[in-house]
């Protein structure tokens, strides 16, 4: 859906957040994991905010315990948020993890540290 139909969605349904389910299904390890982010309009510009921090609406639970049980059918298992934020010493990734005002980020001679990537990095390569 482009910005203009998010709007439009989002003026007709009484201004509330618009729902967006997301879900990863490793391509490496037989696990997936899923939130919600509610999409909010930032201003009239046509940029939206995501707010993860917002639970569903019970609608939306039962779409995902109907996914969750269709995955563990076929082998998946979920991915808790403890074995995904577990560190593996042996495998390690660059920080990116800097303020936006950091003044490292205009240095071009800044070298970013290795950090030990997470079970996550590792099944999904990017951050929650």
């Amino acid at each position: 859906m482009d910005n203009e139909k998010k709007l439009a969605w989002f003026n007709a349904n009484n201004q509330k957040p618009y729902p967006v389910f997301i879900l990863k299904i490793s391509r490496i390890a037989d696990y997936y994991c899923h939130y919600f982010n509610h999409w909010l309009p930032k201003g009239e510009n046509g940029y939206w905010d995501a707010d993860c921090r917002r639970e569903p609406d019970g609608s939306w639970k039962k779409y995902s315990q109907c996914i969750n049980s269709a995955l563990n059918e076929a082998g998946f298992t979920y991915l808790t948020k403890e074995l995904a934020n577990e560190k593996i010493p042996s495998i390690w990734m660059t920080d990116f993890d800097f303020p936006d005002d950091d003044p490292r980020w205009d240095d071009d001679d800044f070298v970013h540290p290795l950090i030990p990537a997470s079970v996550y990095d590792c099944l999904f390569g990017d951050r929650w």
